[in-house]
């Protein structure tokens, strides 16, 4: 049921009825609500990533999801469709053992933060690193796949892992209007849209951020 997004379409319908804006298609309000969408997606994965906001993280619900990597070599490729990593972990008979990212240029040098006061190097002869103790960087392979896009690759060390557990975020489905015609007349077609997946207490953000992007806001 694609309610929300109906409502979406009336108010710029009702926009462009008062001459506030001028003709924007169906596919093009898709398109800027998709915009919209991402913008708070990608801000809400920053706070959770950075301060672990509960709030967020329930805002983020729907799009959480869990997979497995299969490394072979020290590198993998991320599950398709994740767009954050959230957590990454390797499991070693029934233990749990945290996977830490590091850039590139700190993986590159081996560096290994272990917590907040105390980092090491792989070669580190007080703190190695071992299956138990791994660090990675994700990067793009620069060869688009299927959606076009460069597929994300894990590398890890040491390289004996074979098998790393993921908890990530997909990106949000982009929600479509569909039509159909009746007696003539083209009229929204609620079975064959796409609504949003995004919590209603979220529904007026959403409107702000696709207005905003359409030069438009709430008063007008």
């Amino acid at each position: 049921m694609a309610k929300f997004l109906k409502q979406l379409h009336d108010i710029f319908d009702l926009a462009i009825d008062k001459g506030v804006t001028e003709y924007i298609s169906r596919s093009q309000i898709d398109d800027l609500f998709d915009q919209g969408q991402m913008v708070l997606f990608r801000r809400l994965c920053a706070e959770v990533l950075k301060t672990g906001d509960p709030i967020a993280k329930n805002y983020l619900l729907p799009f959480e999801k869990k997979g497995s990597i299969s490394v072979s070599s020290g590198i993998g490729s991320l599950p398709t469709g994740c767009e954050h990593e959230r957590e990454l972990w390797t499991t070693i008979s029934s233990v749990d053992y945290p996977i830490y990212l590091r850039d590139s240029t700190s993986f590159k040098k081996s560096v290994l933060v272990h917590n907040q006061r105390n980092a090491f190097r792989a070669a580190d002869p007080v703190y190695p690193t071992s299956v138990t103790k791994v660090f990675g960087r994700i990067y793009g392979d620069g060869v688009p796949g299927a959606t076009g896009v460069a597929t994300k690759k894990l590398e890890i060390a040491p390289t004996g892992a074979t098998g790393v557990n993921i908890l990530f975020y997909r990106r949000p489905v982009k929600p479509s209007y569909a039509t159909t015609i009746v007696t003539g007349q083209l009229v929204y077609d609620d079975t064959n849209s796409t609504d949003v997946e995004w919590s209603p207490l979220l529904q007026d953000i959403l409107i702000e951020n696709t207005l905003a992007l359409a030069g438009l806001n709430m008063r007008d």
